[in-house]
């Protein structure tokens, strides 16, 4: 099943349930995960309008109007918790953002794991702290420590619930900062971590495959099994997607294979993805055996159920936030792969550079004081 039509399905439904709702007859706890439930769907769409995918944003709110039925919803039960939707749901109250114009950015290209070293003995000798006093608000620098502190506390949980103690592959960029914690204490742990460089623009390369071939398995497998358990997906999801015969395709997973299998040891592998449909470690699983399982920091509330136990959060407002510090969706990107070698261009701005590299030893140094390493 398309993606799109299992959650404008999904939409539909909950709207109808919440709608039907008298919020003056559920206990607290019940309405508040009811209102964050429906918080996080408005989030899902405005996040999409916000990435660039105003057509399935129209969608929802042309065809179902949802934002103003979910503002409805929310608002009637918040009036009986005399809350507010942002200090309720958000991880910081306000929003906070900077607009830096890439597209006509000067580049510096680097093989990924060259990059990555220079990443790792960031110093304050490399910050322009005359820069960020200039641009960077207070909001910025309360939200910014909320999300790093966030994102210690799901990197302690990854190592709580690393079972089966495998090697660790980070997806980057959203995982950035996690992988350079873990490895800044590879040493110490006895986890070997690889950061993978496998997201959209790669897949782009092989025309629109990753919409058309690597999520859709996922909506066919719970659309048909809504109580389906997280390993079963995993099972079905690989006979399912190795069923696909599109050149395109196997051209891209081989392409995959051989620059994974490339760097990865003869050994047990975890997936750590940001989130939200898991559709990425799902793809390498399918092709590389020694991958075994993922975890997430959170997904979309249509799929708590299926990848309960997985995840860190449920609660998709977050998530956003731990995926737009600079330091992870503005300083570099994909550029190009050769010899199974993954190449990025890191943005020559001195703005978004002084800031995400401030962002790097902020966390490096939440870590070190954490840890005393």
């Amino acid at each position: 099943m398309d993606f799109f039509d299992y959650i404008y399905n999904y939409y539909i439904d909950k709207l109808l349930h919440y709608e039907s709702l008298e919020f003056s007859q559920l206990d607290k706890d019940t309405l508040l995960n009811t209102l964050s439930e429906a918080s996080s769907l408005k989030k899902f769409l405005n996040d999409n309008k916000e990435e660039g995918y105003k057509d399935t944003y129209d969608a929802f709110c042309i065809g179902l109007d949802a934002i103003n039925r979910l503002d409805t919803v929310i608002n009637r039960g918040l009036t009986i918790l005399n809350g507010k939707e942002e200090n309720l749901f958000y991880l910081f109250p306000k929003k906070v953002s900077f607009h830096f114009e890439k597209d006509t950015c000067p580049v510096k290209i680097y093989e990924l794991n060259d990059y990555l070293n220079i990443l790792r003995n960031i110093s304050p000798n490399d910050i322009n702290f005359d820069v960020i006093k200039q641009i960077a608000s207070q909001d910025w620098v309360e939200k910014t420590t909320l999300v790093l502190n966030e994102m210690h506390r799901y990197a302690q949980w990854i190592r709580e619930n690393n079972k089966f103690n495998n090697d660790l592959i980070f997806l980057l960029r959203d995982t950035l900062l996690l992988y350079l914690n873990f490895k800044h204490l590879e040493n110490m742990s006895q986890t070997c971590v690889i950061p993978v460089m496998l997201n959209r623009k790669f897949f782009s390369n092989y025309g629109d495959i990753f919409y058309k071939f690597i999520t859709p398995p996922i909506y066919d497998i719970i659309s048909q099994n809504p109580d389906i358990s997280y390993c079963d997906i995993c099972r079905m999801y690989k006979q399912e997607f190795n069923k696909c015969e599109s050149i395109c395709l196997q051209q891209a997973k081989n392409d995959a294979f051989n620059y994974i299998d490339s760097i990865m040891e003869k050994r047990k592998y975890t997936i750590i993805e940001s989130g939200i449909q898991g559709s990425m470690p799902l793809f390498i699983m399918s092709i590389i055996n020694r991958v075994d399982s993922f975890l997430m920091y959170t997904t979309a509330p249509w799929l708590f159920k299926q990848y309960n136990g997985i995840i860190f959060r449920k609660n998709y407002n977050y998530l956003r936030d731990m995926e737009t510090l600079i330091c992870q969706n503005d300083l570099f990107d994909y550029h190009h792969l050769e010899k199974n070698k993954v190449y990025i261009k890191e943005y020559q701005n001195e703005e978004i550079k002084s800031l995400a590299y401030y962002e790097i030893y902020l966390f490096k140094q939440l870590v070190t004081n954490s840890n005393g390493v």
